[in-house]
């Protein structure tokens, strides 16, 4: 009879007791629909549980101190030193921009934009009526015109003729009358 209640005894040892359910060594559950835990029974017969992993929206299952891509999503499960964990998103590095595939280019009149890291919108240059390209910071002979494509240092970006008068100095009319 004593050796009946050892053995019930020690089956009772091995399994985790977390709010009312028993789970055995290595078993693993989600709780509150963000962590993954999981039974943990060491060699002395004791036992923890532990947070494994931490439940990205939609259902991605992140490890702790891991992260997974999603998309144009990084989720990131992080430890801290007092145990706390806690959940990132950051923007991939090769995200889209509002539907544009990274590394792609997009006129969006009068601008020409390239989808650059992180899902940023890069601004790279103007594109004229007649749809030519005058790329950033520099001037283009348009229809027999100077454009400038200039995006400054607040942010406007400006698309000027340049009059040319001053490039050929004073103009004559034909025939030498002035």
């Amino acid at each position: 009879m004593n050796y009946l209640y050892i053995c019930l005894f020690l089956t009772g040892a091995l399994a985790c007791q977390y709010k009312g359910t028993t789970y055995k060594n290595g078993d693993e559950w989600t709780e509150n629909e963000n962590v993954t835990m999981r039974c943990k029974i060491d060699p002395n017969g004791s036992y923890r549980t532990e947070v494994s992993a931490c439940v990205a929206p939609g259902g991605t299952v992140v490890p702790v101190n891991g992260e997974r891509q999603v998309g144009d999503n990084v989720w990131e499960c992080r430890m801290s030193g007092n145990g706390q964990v806690m959940l990132r998103r950051r923007l991939s590095e090769r995200a889209s921009c509002n539907g544009h595939p990274y590394g792609s280019e997009w006129v969006q009149v009068p601008n020409k934009y390239r989808c650059g890291e992180g899902g940023t919108q890069v601004f790279i240059g103007c594109v004229t009526l007649s749809g030519d390209f005058v790329p950033d910071g520099e001037k283009r002979l348009v229809n027999g015109s100077d454009v400038e494509c200039k995006k400054h240092s607040n942010g406007i970006i400006t698309m000027e003729v340049i009059p040319r008068s001053s490039r050929y100095g004073s103009m004559q009319s034909v025939g030498g009358r002035s």
